[in-house]
């Protein structure tokens, strides 16, 4: 016999009933326990929840209990998410039981399954099934065993923080909440459900306790649907400050800033940035709105986001908020502005480095009419502060999609560094180039390790090769000395983009002697270690191993080279090999002892005598380097 099928939740009354159905239709069947309903707050919630999603059928007993159950359920649930399946008066008694109710009907239990059958497909029962469209990813048993849902440790506390962010029975088991959950929530909403902190999961609730709306929005939505693991969770409700101070002043609160809105709650040691639903006036400096107003309305608020991936929310209870199309942006992989885009770049001008930024480290194509209002407001960037540039600018380079971003918007790049313009199109006229200097700097920092003083250091490392242009009588170009040259340029441009001194000298160097020569020489790589370093060797030589990758490089493999030097550089870690004065087995106060003042004269002859031993001739022993001493400190005498 070929089952019915429904998507509607049946309802009956114990879990013999369930079983008879079972047989005869696919469906999600709940139980009521008999008159268990009565007194179960939490299953007549979920019991609503179901109507909500689903619709229910309810099919009951037809004795007097039966039509207690089914008119209780009628009245607390709404009637048009209702459908009644009525089966006759029939008597006798079920085969397990030892003699018939007390009315002397049978149950659902103990009816044919023919009038089963009839009963059911009387009312529509088996007409009710929605379209096949697409089908949607089911959250699994294997998801719960993956999240620590079941199965381990502590997986009984998760499950019920779980079942609690949805509203079910604290003791539904794993089957029932298998069943529920696909009917309740998508596999996407599971995902962002999963990763919610408690902190923020009880600042929802509690806003929902108080009356007011409460989302998550933005990013850690975005991130969720995307599959990775949100770390940011901003709230935005339609509670106005005062309003959320109140709710939460039971909880240490800052109001950050009331003006425009947000309220910071201290929850669970959890720092919750709370803002109120609001629309934006106008933004006279580019970057902050003259004012706000505050609005119930959750889709005004979405309206003033900046890209539509951004402009999405979510809560347990309502689910995702998607009014502009972010979720096929999402699947698209587009980056496009929320309304007009003229509009939100001269909102605040620092839009156009984020869209391109998050091209670069999404790997999404910016739409047609974003990216023309990127190019044509791209003078904009002149009102934004350097450090809110600098930011953007350090994770598009470590981006995956960097170097694309980088040619494609290379007219943006150049109103930050206008240094760069002199190396778009300029042919380099060597055999070993097969790009322009600014395309081979744009395919160096894609090729290289995405650190950020790799990637900023390669971004400059050519910069200086315009000016050092030359071409023999071969016609061959050369471009002598312009790793100092590209320093001399490199330095106010990292001071004007107002980066650490750290950072500023770590690029600096990187710039400077990205085309030292190293080979696999212990001597050789002993003596680079000397002169730069352990940090900044290895840097550079990510820093060379991105510019090696962007040359014509038929018959050699720079990955092969720049690990030997790696492995030797390790080598000589390992084994303790001086190429530091510290590392030496001889102090300034060793060379006092010998006579030589305190003074610059002790560090000049400490370093000649680390020079001999990074260079093998002499060795790193107490006696032998006092003896050395002795002979420099005497032959300076003469």
């Amino acid at each position: 016999m070929e089952k019915l099928h429904t998507d509607k939740i049946i309802v009956v009354e114990g879990k013999y009933d369930a079983i008879k159905l079972e047989n005869i239709i696919d469906a999600t069947i709940v139980c009521t326990d008999g008159f268990g309903i009565f007194k179960n707050k939490e299953k007549l919630e979920l019991l609503r929840k179901l109507a909500e999603k689903r619709g229910l059928i309810i099919l009951t007993d037809s004795d007097s209990a039966g039509f207690m159950i089914r008119n209780y359920l009628g009245g607390s649930i709404p009637k048009d998410r209702i459908t009644n399946v009525y089966i006759p008066d029939l008597f006798g008694k079920e085969r397990r039981k030892d003699k018939p109710s007390a009315e002397g009907k049978l149950g659902v239990e103990g009816v044919p399954t023919d009038v089963l059958i009839k009963a059911l497909k009387g009312a529509g029962v088996g007409e009710d099934v929605s379209p096949k469209g697409e089908e949607r990813r089911q959250i699994l048993r294997m998801d719960l065993y993956e999240d620590g849902f079941i199965g381990g440790g502590g997986s009984k506390e998760k499950r019920v923080r779980l079942l609690r962010a949805l509203g079910l029975p604290e003791r539904l088991s794993v089957t029932g909440l298998l069943s529920i959950i696909n009917i309740l929530i998508t596999y996407e909403e599971y995902r962002i459900l999963k990763d919610m902190p408690d902190s923020v999961l009880l600042a929802l609730n509690t806003l929902k306790a108080s009356g007011f709306e409460a989302f998550v929005v933005g990013g850690c939505v975005r991130d969720s649907l995307m599959g990775l693991k949100p770390h940011d969770w901003d709230i935005t409700t339609s509670a106005k400050p005062e309003q959320t101070l109140e709710v939460f002043s039971s909880f240490k609160t800052i109001p950050t800033g009331l003006k425009h809105g947000t309220v910071t709650v201290l929850i669970e040691d959890e720092s919750l940035e709370i803002t109120t639903f609001r629309i934006d006036g106008e933004y006279e400096d580019g970057r902050h709105p003259d004012s706000v107003v505050f609005t119930p309305n959750l889709e005004e608020d979405l309206s003033r986001r900046d890209f539509t991936i951004n402009a999405m929310a979510y809560s347990p209870s309502v689910g995702f908020v998607d009014c502009f199309g972010g979720m096929e942006d999402i699947e698209n992989r587009t980056i496009k502005c929320v309304g007009e885009p003229d509009k939100r770049f001269g909102e605040d001008a620092l839009r156009i480095m984020r869209a391109i930024r998050f091209s670069s480290t999404l790997g999404y194509e910016i739409s047609k009419d974003t990216k023309e209002s990127i190019l044509k407001n791209r003078d904009l960037l002149s009102n934004v502060s350097a450090e809110r540039i600098s930011v953007e600018l350090l994770k598009l380079l470590c981006g995956d999609n960097a170097t694309e971003v980088l040619i494609e918007f290379r007219d943006v790049i150049a109103k930050i560094i206008p240094e760069l313009v002199p190396c778009f199109d300029f042919d380099q006229k060597n055999k070993h180039h097969m790009y322009t200097i600014y395309d081979h700097i744009a395919h160096a920092v894609g090729e290289s390790p995405n650190i950020p003083e790799v990637r900023m250091a390669l971004l400059l490392h050519d910069i200086g090769k315009p000016s050092c242009f030359t071409v023999d009588e071969n016609g061959v170009g050369h471009f002598y000395g312009h790793g100092k040259v590209s320093e001399e340029i490199s330095v106010p441009i990292l001071k004007r983009l107002r980066f650490s001194a750290a950072f500023q000298e770590t690029v600096r160097v990187l710039v400077l002697n990205h085309d030292m020569d190293i080979s696999p020489v212990k001597k050789i790589v002993r003596r680079r270690l000397m002169s730069l370093g352990e940090e900044n060797l290895r840097l550079l030589m990510a820093v060379q191993l991105g510019d090696a990758m962007a040359h014509v490089c038929n018959d050699c493999n720079p990955h092969e080279e720049i690990r030997d030097i790696l492995n030797l550089l390790d080598e000589i870690v390992e084994e303790g090999q001086a190429f530091t004065i510290s590392q030496l087995e001889i102090t300034g106060n060793d060379l006092i002892a010998l006579g030589v003042e305190k003074g610059p004269r002790i560090g000049k002859i400490l370093s000649e005598l680390l020079s001999l031993v990074v260079d093998d001739l002499l060795e790193n022993e107490h006696e032998k380097l006092l003896q050395k001493a002795q002979e420099i400190i005497s032959l300076e005498e003469k």
